[in-house]
């Protein structure tokens, strides 16, 4: 995976541009699409402390990680940075992992016990 990058990275990028962000999932819309009104997009906004970005999520994406689009979901959003003149810039969603903070903490602690336990090894020789 690369870098997460912050909404206020991603806004001098150009059109098209490949970006992984991560915040939380503020407001959120279902719209009909205009080919199948059977099938939906979602339109909402990802926050961050940098700022917020709009983002679309069609079907086939909807449909698979449904679950993680919910408002005030914590994610990681892969997908397509997206300038128009006519409209604010928006992301076209691929990908939604969940954003697990606690992840984090438990793999410095591994790394912190892995290290503590050589470092006694080596003082009790």
């Amino acid at each position: 995976m690369t870098n997460i990058q912050s909404i206020n990275e991603i806004v001098n990028l150009p059109d098209n541009s490949s970006v992984v962000i991560s915040g939380g999932i503020g407001e959120i819309r279902r719209i009909p699409t205009l080919k199948d009104p059977t099938k939906f997009l979602q339109v909402g906004f990802i926050k961050d402390l940098s700022g917020e970005v709009e983002f679309v999520v069609f079907d086939k994406v909807r449909k698979k990680y449904n679950s993680l689009i919910k408002p005030g979901k914590k994610v990681i959003i892969t997908g397509m940075y997206n300038k128009r003149e006519d409209k604010a810039p928006y992301i076209i969603v691929k990908d939604i992992m969940p954003f697990y903070e606690n992840l984090y903490k438990e793999l410095y602690y591994k790394n912190f016990k892995k290290l503590t336990s050589k470092v006694n090894l080596e003082k009790d020789m």
